[in-house]
């Protein structure tokens, strides 16, 4: 059934009758909810549900897919509103964050308070005319720059921003508000001016800000000092909080006494539980299915209230405070210890960094599993040292690299995180050749591929350059452009444009896409500043006939970097989601690449594998 773009605004709960109905497409209507009754419809095998404002159920359930959808709507017609939200105070460090939440409890203003540490969290309650009883999770973060790279723990959309710039310094506003854009989409965000009191003068080109930055609610000028501005930005707070959708999520009675008593055991200073315990939590209060359970726990997960990860390592633990998780992070990448050894750091090392009563040593890995999977660091072949790209040496190494013949490639960002370069220092840390590596950079080398590479990253610039040489360059080129693509998922927004360098002037480029595009309107020149190159040379020099096909192989080759079968599978998956989204990849290629190649490698039974395969192209083709 299709009920394309016919504005729509509900479904009556009559919809549940249509026991045969197997497809049902509600693209581009005006739909908030949708009824429980979408829930009884046993037989539906899809749902498309893209351009909807929907509320309920919220986007972590819907990106789940149907089983999570229904999993969420059975047990709705006893629900009630959320009423609450995140809201996320970032900024430099010393800018004020914490003496504004003081603000906001009208506590007394410290002119000697102490800079954040990790991060603390504190609820705020408050009614408006709208909407009685509000929660506010207020997350207080660190600004210091080394913790920049946890904040990806917890930077999350559907929350709200407060960007807080202090008025007295040169402030990095666009930094931060690309940071939010990238980690927090489209989530609304009030920029205050503080410390006014010092710098009445100070302000932020606000017409400019907003039309760069559409998700900007507004600016206030405050002083935590004298109070000035401090009630009028607690009302916008307010008013802006209405405006962070996730706060109508509906939630059933079951799923609310689970995250209570979850709730509960944090304020008892309960720090983790292990899953089993969650399980037996769960049943208690009976959410007794078990994909209940997990489309529970991802999205208390999404919402900020546990932390929880499935991956191998990771699974018998479910963190329910944050603070427990950040607090030890950042005790061990601001320790004296590691900036000595330049980012370097034995296992046994870790424990006099860690307090015994909150971070027990049986804990110890389950921490460093978690830094290896936001990828801060990576083991060393002894398995007992890890490595943090971020506390490397500052200083390039000498090193002999022949660029002649080279593929010499640059991705341009209209904003560069730190963490991108450091994410890719950790993925390829295998290849690294005899320890040539730097903050901000990399020289690899692949026997597999009998290539080499150096991949920089330069700051100012917002470039990453990369340079491969080598018998089988063009394949290497494209495990490494791949695994840059990899790491640019994790954002919510990246605007990257993919360059190669002419071959006569590297100082000339040309957008990967301008040159896609000309040989789709089969035009075989590309017109440079002094003379044309052929197009089909300029992307043959980074691209196969059969791109598909070399990536599959690319992916066999680099199976051996990966840890885990699950590992290598999610490279599959984001493998297949790049290739459904631009048309090039067929049900039967799928069968005939895939299915072969990753049996072969890890011995899976074929017919259960494609079972796999295939629901990852069928979540693709709904994300697309």
């Amino acid at each position: 059934m299709s009920l394309y773009s016919n504005q729509l605004s509900a479904l009556p709960p009559e919809i549940g009758q249509l026991q045969n109905l197997q497809g049902l497409s509600l693209d581009s209507n005006q739909l908030r909810t949708l009824p429980p009754e979408i829930a009884q419809l046993q037989n539906l095998q899809h749902l498309d549900l893209g351009n909807n404002p929907l509320e309920t159920p919220p986007r972590e359930i819907i990106d789940r897919g149907l089983d999570a959808i229904r999993e969420y709507l059975k047990p709705l017609r006893h629900a009630h509103a959320l009423n609450e939200l995140k809201a996320i105070f970032v900024g430099d460090g010393a800018s004020g964050k914490t003496s504004l939440i003081k603000q906001l409890f009208d506590e007394p203003f410290d002119k000697h308070e102490s800079q954040t540490h990790g991060i603390l969290i504190r609820d705020w309650l408050f009614s408006t005319e709208q909407v009685q009883d509000v929660k506010a999770h207020l997350w207080d973060f660190g600004g210091q720059e080394i913790m920049h790279a946890t904040h990806q723990f917890f930077l999350s959309k559907r929350s709200l921003y407060l960007l807080i710039l202090d008025g007295r310094k040169d402030e990095k506003t666009e930094y931060w508000l690309q940071h939010i854009e990238s980690f927090g989409g489209k989530s609304p965000t009030l920029i205050i001016l503080n410390k006014m009191d010092e710098n009445p003068g100070f302000d932020v080109n606000r017409k400019f800000l907003k039309e760069k930055y559409p998700f900007i609610i507004d600016f206030h000028r405050i002083s935590c000092k004298t109070k000035d501005g401090i009630a009028k930005l607690k009302s916008a707070i307010q008013q802006a909080a209405l405006q962070v959708e996730i706060l109508k999520t509906l939630w059933s009675s079951a799923w609310l006494a689970v995250k209570i008593a979850l709730e509960n055991k944090n304020q008892a200073q309960v720090d983790f539980i292990p899953y089993d315990t969650y399980v037996e939590l769960c049943r208690q209060e009976n959410v007794s299915e078990q994909k209940s359970q997990q489309v529970l726990v991802t999205f208390l997960h999404d919402l900020g209230i546990v932390i929880y990860f499935n991956d191998l390592g990771l699974e018998e633990t479910s963190v329910i405070n944050p603070r427990w998780v950040t607090q030890a992070v950042y005790d061990i990448i601001t320790s004296k210890v590691l900036a000595k050894q330049q980012g370097v750091i034995k296992r046994s090392e870790i424990e006099p960094l860690l307090n015994p009563q909150t971070h027990p040593r049986h804990k110890h890995s389950y921490i460093i599993e978690l830094m290896k999977k936001f990828e801060l660091c990576y083991e060393l072949d002894d398995k007992q040292t890890i490595l943090i790209p971020d506390l490397l040496p500052v200083e390039e190494p000498n090193f002999d690299f022949s660029t002649e013949n080279a593929i010499r490639f640059i991705l341009q960002y209209k904003f560069l995180p730190k963490s991108i370069i450091a994410k890719f220092i950790v993925k390829m840390h295998r290849d690294i050749k005899q320890q040539l590596r730097w903050r901000t950079g990399v020289v690899l080398e692949n026997q597999r591929f009998k290539a080499a590479a150096v991949v920089k990253a330069d700051e100012e610039a917002k470039k990453i350059f990369i340079d491969v040489n080598g018998q089988q360059k063009r394949e290497y080129f494209a495990a490494l452009l791949y695994m840059f693509r990899d790491i640019h998922q994790i954002f919510a927004k990246m605007d990257v444009v993919e360059l190669i360098r002419l071959p006569d002037n590297p100082n000339e480029t040309v957008s990967y896409k301008k040159l896609v595009s000309l040989e789709q309107r089969r035009e075989k020149y590309y017109q440079g500043d002094e003379k044309n190159y052929p197009v089909s040379e300029l992307l043959g020099a980074v691209r196969s006939e059969n791109p598909t096909l070399e990536m599959m192989t690319v992916l066999h080759k680099l199976s051996d970097q990966m840890l885990t079968q699950e590992e290598f599978l999610k490279k599959i998956e984001y493998f297949f989601k790049e290739q459904t989204s631009r048309g090039e990849l067929s049900e039967e290629t799928a069968k005939e690449l895939g299915l072969g190649m990753i049996s072969a490698i890890f011995g899976v039974d074929p017919h259960r594998f494609w079972k796999n395969l295939k629901e990852i192209r069928d979540r693709a083709w709904r994300i697309v």
